[in-house]
C-alpha cells in the first residue's frame, strides 16, 4: 500500500491497507454479510421458490400440459452508492513540538513521517469503521447528513411486504423483552428451524440490556444460555450491534458464506492500492487525503427476515 502526493513521495504503513479492510472486515457487522466485490453495476440476487407440491403421478411421455408444481424466480438488485472520505489535515501543526518530543526523525517533511501519519490514519480508519456499520442498519439516503449515502437495512425492513413483521406490543421493557425474543422464534417459518443456529437475533446495547435484566428478573432458571461468551435464546445466538436503532430487533440467515441473506457490496474506483494524499499547490501546507468507493446493502428475500418494529 502507498500513499501518493504530488511531491511523489511515497510512504508505506499497514495503517493505510487496515482503511481498506474496514470496507470488508473491519466493522461490526463484517462478519455477518457475505461480501460481494466489483459492483460497478447493480448485481442480481437471486431467489427460488415454490409453495406447491412437486410430485405427481407418472406420466410416460411428459409435457408442457402435464406441468405442476410451478417454481418461482425472484430477484433483488444490490446495488453500490457512491461515497467519497476527503478529510484535511495541516501536518505543520505538529511542526513545533516535534523537535522537543520526538527522539528520532526529521521534521523536513511531517506528511511523510510514520509516527504523524499514523496517528492521523488511525483516527481516519476509526471514523470511517463508525459511519460504514452506521450505514450498514440506519442508512437512509433520506435521512441524516452522516446517513443519507445509501439505504441501510431498517430502512429496507419496513419497506418491505415480504418481510416477517412480528406483532407490536409496544417499546421493549424488561416486562415484555422475553416475550418478544419469544415472538420472534415463533415466527421462523418450519423450513427454517433447522438453521436456527446461523439466525442471530440483533439488537442494540439498550435492548441487550434489558433483555438481560428481564432474565434475571424471571427468578427461575435462566431463558438465555450462555456458553463462553455466546448468549442465545431457544437456540438462536443473541448479538448486540452499537449501529443498531431502539426497538428494534431482527433474525435472519447471516455470515460471510453463500447462505447468508444479508449481503454488502463494494466497488473501489481506480487502483485499491493507490491511497491518494494530496495538496493543491507544492506550496499548500494543507493536505487533502481521498478515499472514493461504493458501498450498498442487500437481502436476498423478505421471506426469511423475521422483524420486530416496537412504539
Amino acid at each position: 500500500m502507498s500513499i501518493t502526493s504530488n511531491t511523489a513521495a511515497q510512504y508505506t504503513a499497514s495503517t493505510v491497507s487496515d482503511i481498506y479492510k474496514i470496507l470488508f472486515t473491519g466493522d461490526e457487522w463484517a462478519t455477518e454479510q457475505r461480501l460481494e466485490v466489483g459492483l460497478d453495476k447493480p448485481r442480481v440476487l437471486p431467489k427460488a421458490k415454490s409453495s406447491q407440491n412437486l410430485f405427481q403421478a407418472n406420466v410416460a411421455n411428459p409435457r408442457l400440459t402435464n406441468a405442476a408444481g410451478d417454481i418461482a424466480i425472484t430477484n433483488r438488485l444490490l446495488e453500490v452508492d457512491r461515497i467519497m472520505s476527503l478529510p484535511k489535515i495541516t501536518p505543520e501543526d505538529w511542526r513545533a513540538d516535534f523537535p522537543e518530543f520526538q527522539p528520532s526523525g526529521t521534521t523536513l517533511d511531517l506528511v511523510m513521517n510514520p509516527n504523524v501519519m499514523n496517528a492521523v490514519l488511525e483516527v481516519l480508519k476509526n471514523g470511517v469503521n463508525t459511519q460504514i456499520a452506521d450505514l450498514v442498519y440506519k442508512g437512509d439516503t433520506l435521512g441524516a447528513a452522516q446517513l443519507l449515502f445509501t439505504d441501510g437495512y431498517s430502512k429496507k425492513f419496513k419497506a418491505d411486504a415480504e418481510v416477517v413483521d412480528v406483532a407490536n406490543i409496544g417499546i421493549i421493557t424488561t416486562a415484555n423483552a422475553l416475550d418478544i425474543l419469544q415472538d420472534i422464534t415463533n415466527a421462523v417459518p418450519a423450513r427454517m428451524k433447522s438453521i436456527i443456529s446461523m439466525m442471530p437475533i440483533y439488537m442494540n446495547k439498550t435492548t441487550w440490556d434489558l433483555v438481560q435484566e428481564a432474565d434475571r428478573a424471571t427468578q427461575q432458571n435462566s431463558t438465555i444460555l450462555q456458553q463462553k461468551d455466546q448468549f442465545s435464546f431457544r437456540g438462536h445466538p443473541l448479538k448486540w450491534m452499537a449501529s443498531m436503532t431502539d426497538n428494534e430487533l431482527f433474525t435472519t440467515p447471516t455470515g460471510t458464506g453463500k447462505d447468508s441473506n444479508l449481503v454488502r457490496g463494494v466497488w473501489f474506483e481506480g487502483d485499491i492500492d493507490n491511497f491518494l494524499m494530496y495538496r493543491e499547490q507544492p506550496a499548500d501546507e494543507d493536505w487533502l487525503i481521498a478515499l472514493k468507493f461504493s458501498l450498498g446493502f442487500q437481502y436476498r428475500t423478505g421471506e426469511d427476515v423475521i422483524f420486530y418494529l416496537g412504539a
